[in-house]
């Protein structure tokens, strides 16, 4: 294929794809099988099982409405839990356990965090995979298992990978590190 045939092929294909769009987005938003969703209402049963369920219970979060964010996230982990959506557990289990340890509750935090950590490695995302790893430690640190804490950060720490989120994340796991060694 010539230089200008590939031209002509990209805007070709770059023009319809608009179109091709569209028309995928319309046929699964008939195809939905969750109800209708009501943005002023936060109760479990309206919201489970749906992405922009997690985005809400993350909003409650932000907005210190720790129960129902709560109440919301523990609905999609028991519907993903039944669907045995490893992907939704380990956000909801994430979630979950950044409520718990802004309400200063570090045990719950900490079995959630874990939950997501063990389901995390199925995923390919290493800065999330990364970032768990260092709420488990930390949440070992408040909890003052020291060693256990000093073990989840020399985990960071000897990730070979080059990414720059990783390496801040590296950063912070060795300045950690160093306050529970002293």
């Amino acid at each position: 294929m010539t230089k200008d045939k590939r031209y002509y092929f990209f805007w070709f294909a770059f023009l319809l794809t608009p179109t091709f769009i569209t028309a995928f987005v319309t046929v699964s938003v008939v195809n939905n099988p969750f109800p209708q969703q009501n943005p002023t209402v936060y109760a479990p049963q309206q919201t489970v099982g749906t992405t922009d369920s997690l985005q809400k219970a993350s909003q409650l979060l932000t907005d210190h409405k720790y129960k129902n964010a709560l109440n919301i996230s523990l609905a999609v982990l028991k519907k993903a839990t039944q669907t045995k959506d490893s992907i939704l557990i380990g956000k909801t289990s994430f979630l979950i356990a950044r409520i718990f340890k802004s309400t200063n509750n570090y045990d719950k935090a900490l079995e959630y965090f874990t939950r997501s950590l063990l389901i995390s490695p199925n995923t390919s995302d290493f800065v999330h995979f990364s970032t768990i790893q260092i709420e488990v430690a930390n949440m070992y640190a408040k909890l003052n298992k020291l060693d256990s804490a000093a073990y989840h950060f020399q985990k960071i720490i000897d990730l070979k990978n080059r990414d720059k989120a990783i390496q801040v994340l590296q950063a912070r796991a060795y300045t950690n590190l160093s306050a529970v060694k002293l």
